[in-house]
C-alpha cells in the first residue's frame, strides 16, 4: 500500500541548473578583502617542486594539489595574486575556482509537482527484479531484454559525483562501498556517514543507476556503487572539488563516472577584452579537461547531464557547458515518453552524445529529507516518521537521463565483469542506440536513444566499436 504525504516536492528538480562563475575579488574596495580561490596550472601537465613556497611567496595558501595533472587550489586575499602567481616559473595560469549550484526549475519557465510516495518496506529479490508500474523509462529502453541475458551489472563499480547517497533507503542498503566512499565537501551529517546525502538529488541518482529492486529497481541492479560528495547540502559545489571527485574516482579505478551536475563558463565578461575572456575560459575547462583526460586514461567511462535551461549550445555563442561538452564525456539529454526532447533539455551537437528518458523518473527519495524530524534549510515541515516505510519521489531532469545511460554503460559491461574500457562501452552504446532524430548524431538527441536490449543483445565486439574517436 502507498500513502501519500501531505507535501509536495518539485518532480522538475533539475540536474543542476548551473550558476556563472564569478572571475576573482572586487578592486578597490575599502572594506577587508575577502579571499578567493582560484586554480593554477602547471607548465606541461607539472608543478613546480617548490610550489607551495612559491604560492606563499606572493601571498597563496595552497589547499589542494593534484600532481598527478598538474593542478592546485590556492586561496589568496590580495588581488593581485593570480598576476603576481602567473608570473612565477613553471606556472601556466592562474584562473578562478568555479562555483556552481542546483536550480529550482524556474529557469526552464515552469515547475511540475509529484507528491513523495511511501511504499511499504520490502525485502530484495534474488535474480532479476520486477520493474515498478511507474518505471516507464525502464521499459522504453528495454532493460528486461539486458535483465533476461543475466546482464544486471554485477562486477561493474559507479562512482556517483553529486549530493552524496542515502545508504540507508532500502533500495540503496548494501549497494554503496562504505569503505571507498569519501565525502570532499566541509559539512557535518549528524549520525551518518560523511558522504550520506543532505540534499534529495544524489539518493535519486543513485537509484535511478543502481537501486536494488526492493521495490524500485534501478538499469543496473548489481552494480556496486560508490559515493563521491562533492556538492552539499544546499547543492552547491566547485570545479576544484568535481576535479577531485574526478580523479579520486579514477585513482579507484572505477568503471564509470557518473555526473549529473554542470558548468556554464561565460565566455566574456563586461568589459573584458574577447581574446584576454577566451583565453580564461580555455584555461578553466583545461583544469577539467585533464582530469577527464586522466580518468580515461585509467579505463573510466564518464558520463554528465546536458542541462535543464532549454538552451540550444549550438547557437549560444556566449556560454560554455561542461563537463557534458567536454569530450570524451557522454553527454546525455533528457526525453519524454513520447520520444520527443523534454522541453527543459538543454541541447548541441557538441554537447550531447547520447540521450536518455528524463521526465517523471520514479526512484528512491532520500530518508534524511523525509523521514527525520525537519533540521536545516530546505527541509519539509512535514517530514515525519518512516518507521518499515521508504519514501519515494518523481523527478525530472536531465540528470535523470545521465544516470540511466550509466546504469546502462555498466549492464554492457557486466559482459567482462567490469574490465571493457570506457572509451569501448561509450562506441558500444553510441552503435547500438535507437536514431530517434536526423540520421547520425543531432543536436537534440545525439546518436539516439540509449537502449540496454540492443546493447546486450546484438552485441558484438568488432574492431569499430573501439576507434575511441567516433563523434566528429
Amino acid at each position: 500500500m502507498r500513502v501519500s504525504l501531505k507535501f509536495a516536492v518539485a518532480a522538475l528538480i533539475v540536474s543542476l541548473a548551473m550558476s556563472v562563475f564569478a572571475f576573482g575579488p572586487a578592486s578597490g574596495s575599502a572594506t577587508a578583502q575577502v579571499e578567493q580561490r582560484y586554480l593554477v596550472l602547471g607548465r606541461g601537465g607539472r608543478l613546480p617542486a617548490d610550489f607551495e613556497a612559491l604560492m606563499q611567496s606572493v601571498g597563496g595558501r595552497v589547499l589542494m594539489v593534484f600532481p598527478e595533472i598538474g593542478v592546485a587550489v590556492v586561496a589568496s586575499a590580495d588581488p593581485a595574486f593570480p598576476t603576481a602567481a602567473a608570473a612565477l616559473p613553471g606556472i601556466q595560469s592562474v584562473v578562478p575556482d568555479g562555483q556552481m549550484g542546483v536550480g529550482s526549475g524556474a529557469d526552464i519557465g515552469s515547475v511540475a509537482w509529484s507528491e513523495a510516495i511511501i511504499e511499504p518496506e520490502g525485502t530484495a529479490v534474488e535474480g532479476v527484479p520486477a520493474i515498478h508500474a511507474n518505471q516507464w523509462n525502464l521499459i522504453r529502453i528495454d532493460v528486461a531484454e539486458a535483465w533476461g541475458e543475466g546482464f544486471l551489472g554485477q562486477g561493474v563499480q559507479i562512482a556517483v559525483l553529486d549530493t552524496g547517497i542515502d545508504y540507508l533507503h532500502q533500495e540503496l542498503a548494501g549497494k554503496v562501498n562504505m569503505a571507498l566512499s569519501r565525502s570532499l565537501v566541509p559539512e557535518v551529517v549528524p549520525g551518518r556517514a560523511p558522504f550520506a546525502d543532505l540534499h534529495i538529488h544524489g539518493t535519486h541518482v543513485a537509484s535511478v543507476i543502481a537501486g536494488k529492486g526492493v521495490r524500485v529497481p534501478g538499469v543496473a541492479p548489481q552494480a556496486e556503487l560508490i559515493a563521491v560528495k562533492v556538492l552539499d547540502k544546499t547543492g552547491t559545489g566547485q570545479e576544484s572539488t568535481v576535479i577531485a571527485g574526478i580523479l579520486y574516482a579514477a585513482s579507484l579505478k572505477v568503471d564509470v563516472i557518473n555526473m549529473s551536475l554542470g558548468f556554464i563558463i561565460p565566455r566574456r565578461d563586461p568589459g573584458e577584452e574577447d581574446d584576454h575572456h577566451r583565453w580564461v575560459r580555455s584555461q578553466q575547462l583545461e583544469a577539467l579537461q585533464r582530469a577527464i583526460n586522466f580518468a580515461t586514461r585509467s579505463g573510466a567511462l564518464l558520463v554528465a547531464s546536458a542541462g535543464n535551461t532549454a538552451t540550444n549550445f549550438d547557437l549560444d555563442k556566449t556560454n560554455v557547458k561542461a563537463p557534458a561538452g567536454v569530450k570524451p564525456v557522454v553527454g546525455v539529454s533528457a526525453t519524454t515518453n513520447t520520444d520527443i526532447l523534454a522541453p527543459f533539455s538543454d541541447y548541441g551537437r557538441r554537447l550531447v552524445y547520447l540521450s536518455a528518458p528524463g521526465t517523471m523518473i520514479y526512484g528512491a527519495a532520500n530518508t534524511f529529507w523525509f523521514c527525520l524530524p525537519p533540521v536545516g534549510m530546505g527541509r519539509p515541515p512535514q517530514a515525519r516518521n518512516c518507521t518499515g516505510q521508504y519514501p519515494y519521489l518523481f523527478m525530472s531532469g536531465t540528470s535523470q537521463a545521465a544516470a540511466t545511460v550509466s546504469g546502462v554503460a555498466a549492464l554492457v559491461d557486466s559482459r567482462a565483469n567490469g574490465h571493457f574500457p570506457g572509451l569501448l562501452l561509450r562506441s558500444i552504446l553510441a552503435r547500438r542506440a535507437e536514431d530517434l532524430g536526423p540520421r547520425g548524431r543531432d543536436p537534440m538527441f545525439g546518436y539516439g536513444l540509449v537502449d540496454a536490449g540492443k546493447a546486450i543483445k546484438s552485441f558484438r565486439w568488432h574492431k569499430h566499436d573501439w576507434d575511441g574517436d567516433d563523434d566528429d
